[in-house]
């Protein structure tokens, strides 16, 4: 069983297990949902720590919950609520609190994350940095991590612990910063709002869920905290992309700038294909989605039928990796992010290089120059 000591607690901002906390056990399926062993550390009637924990991964969080004398049930928090079972997948149900560490290992690979349960902000994820991290076991990381923390970092993750949640107004031309990795920090811009447009019923193809935004990266990665909108004004961006808000509205993306759009800043999303009505083909018509961009064809014929080009993928998180991020900056080109785009989500879209042909047909159908 994998399990952090409260000294190295201390590195993670993460309270200790205290000496007079009683332990309870459970046993969990031993899936990546629910892991052999779950302990939870009980203060008097107060649960204040669960640990999660298994041959290959770990999980670790603060808890605030009552339970029974007999340590049976869950109290519930108003007098409306009832008693809930004390057992392990009780614990899929009860909210977080605080620092949590989660780490995963498979295949030799491995997924660290640190973030704040009551923020909802990152801390660390080792996926901005790169796709795995390569043969370390959860001690030998642990290690390495204490090991390499500076009083800087130390009180830079307990003020972390501390902040409290926040909901952010952002707009469309707002430059936002961000961490990419333990100590540096990437550039980005909100270039598109489609929920926006939804509002005001700006005609747009809608296929996507929440709330969505087309952001870009800058080619820039640093440790300063202070880069203005002057000095990324002209820098090459990666290629933007579809993401929820989240990261915005809760404060992860720091938002210090605003500035008007310009349509050449950055190399929109394209979203192409047909629509989702009810109607069969032909009659369906055929969409062209580009930033402010939107076209329609009523009964229009399909290119690549064999493609799926409507690119409505969308997610929570930045699709940037620091290992990616810095072999653009060095070759002064988007190839080595192409390079890295899994095959099928790259032959899916139409600004991949290797998709000039069919862009050019698409915007001969639609008129576009």
């Amino acid at each position: 069983m994998l399990f952090l000591t409260n000294e190295q607690r201390k590195f993670f901002a993460i309270p200790p297990i205290e000496d007079n906390w009683k332990r309870i056990e459970f046993d969990g399926e031993t899936n990546y949902r629910a892991p052999k062993k779950i302990f939870a550390y009980v203060d008097g009637n107060n649960i204040k720590k669960v640990v999660e924990t298994g041959e290959k991964w770990y999980n670790e969080y603060g808890v605030d919950e009552r339970v029974s004398d007999d340590f049976k049930f869950i109290l519930p928090k108003t007098a409306k609520g009832s008693p809930k079972p004390l057992r392990s997948s009780t614990f899929e149900k009860i909210t977080p609190h605080g620092v949590g560490l989660f780490f995963s290992s498979e295949d030799s690979k491995s997924f660290v994350l640190i973030d704040s349960c009551d923020t909802q902000q990152y801390y660390y994820c080792s996926r901005s940095e790169t796709d795995d991290l390569f043969g370390l076991s959860f001690e030998e990381w642990v290690k390495m991590w204490c090991e390499q923390s500076t009083k800087e970092d130390i009180d830079d993750i307990y003020a972390f612990s501390k902040m409290e949640r926040k909901h952010v107004k952002y707009r469309e031309g707002d430059f936002f910063r961000f961490k990419i990795g333990r100590r540096s920090y990437g550039y980005g811009r909100i270039l598109k709002d489609y929920s926006l447009m939804r509002k005001n019923k700006t005609p747009f193809w809608d296929v996507f869920m929440g709330k969505p935004l087309i952001v870009a990266v800058y080619h820039i990665i640093t440790e300063r905290k202070d880069v203005s909108s002057s000095e990324l004004i002209g820098k090459m961006m990666l290629p933007a992309q579809h993401i929820m808000d989240n990261v915005f509205y809760y404060g992860e993306c720091e938002i210090f700038d605003n500035r008007p759009i310009e349509w050449n800043e950055t190399e929109y999303p394209i979203n192409y294909g047909e629509g989702l009505e009810l109607r069969q083909p032909p009659n369906r018509p055929i969409y062209f989605q580009c930033g402010p961009v939107f076209k329609k064809i009523d009964g229009g014929e399909l290119l690549f039928p064999d493609v799926n080009l409507r690119n409505g993928a969308i997610g929570f998180s930045l699709n940037v990796k620091k290992s990616v991020l810095e072999k653009c900056i060095l070759e002064n080109s988007n190839a080595p992010y192409w390079d890295s785009i899994h095959p099928k989500w790259r032959r899916e879209d139409l600004r991949a290089p290797e998709n000039a042909d069919k862009l050019k047909a698409v915007k001969k159908q639609f008129g576009i120059e």
